[in-house]
């Protein structure tokens, strides 16, 4: 009876992830009516456009530098002082595990 009446609230978890993709769902509906009335010459024109923006995007982030770790891993570094006791801490913890 609960679940009943929180299903009729809140929405089962499929009508859930059906409202979350619904505005996706129509924007690539809108991009494909866009594509969809092009001719053989000008599709491949945009195929050209998108290869060029993704070889700019790709030169763009091989230029950035690489991050060294995650946000935790620093956090954890600044509290400890020290890299070489956080790798200690992780293997113990690895190992432990096995």
């Amino acid at each position: 009876m609960l679940k009943t009446l929180m299903k009729k609230v809140v929405g089962s978890r499929h009508e859930r992830e059906a409202k979350r993709l619904r505005p996706t769902v129509s924007e690539i509906n809108r991009q494909f009516a866009d594509l969809a009335s092009l001719t053989d010459d000008e599709l491949r024109a945009k195929t050209e456009e998108f290869r060029e923006r993704i070889g700019e995007r790709a030169a763009r982030s091989r230029s950035e530098p690489a991050p060294c770790g995650t946000k935790n891993d620093s956090l954890k570094i600044r509290r400890s002082g020290s890299a070489s006791r956080l790798r200690s801490r992780v293997w113990r913890k690895r190992s432990w595990r096995r």
